[in-house]
C-alpha cells in the first residue's frame, strides 16, 4: 500500500537514522549505567538488513469517550536478517533477525 510505499522510500535514511541516535544517546547512557569493567560498552555494528517494514491496513475508527477522537490502528509486519553487535570488550553480543508483527 501506499504507507509501505513511503517507508520503502525513507527505509535507507532511517538506518542511519537510527544508529546516529543509538550512538549519540543510547551508548553514552549505556556506558554511564554499567560496572566499570563493562564502562567501553558499544555497538560495534548496526544494521536492519534488507528486510522493510510492511505497513497497513490502516483502520480509522471514532476513539470512544467524550469529545471528537479519531483513533488509527497501523499494522505493522517486520522481518529482517540484521547484524547489530554490542561489544562490551571481554564479550560480544549479537542480533542476526528481528522480527515485529502487531498494530500501532
Amino acid at each position: 500500500g501506499w504507507l509501505t510505499w513511503c517507508v520503502s522510500k525513507l527505509w535507507p535514511y532511517l538506518e542511519k537514522a537510527l544508529e546516529k541516535i543509538i550512538k549519540e544517546q543510547v551508548e553514552p547512557d549505556l556506558q554511564e549505567a554499567m560496572p566499570k569493567p563493562f564502562s567501553g560498552i558499544h555497538f560495534s555494528a548496526f544494521h536492519l538488513g534488507q528486510g522493510q517494514p510492511q505497513l497497513g491496513p490502516v483502520i480509522a475508527s471514532q476513539r470512544s469517550g467524550s469529545g471528537m477522537g479519531l483513533q488509527l490502528d497501523i499494522v505493522l509486519d517486520y522481518e529482517s536478517t540484521v547484524n547489530i553487535v554490542m561489544d562490551a570488550g571481554i564479550a560480544k553480543v549479537g542480533v542476526k533477525t528481528v522480527s515485529v508483527q502487531g498494530t500501532l
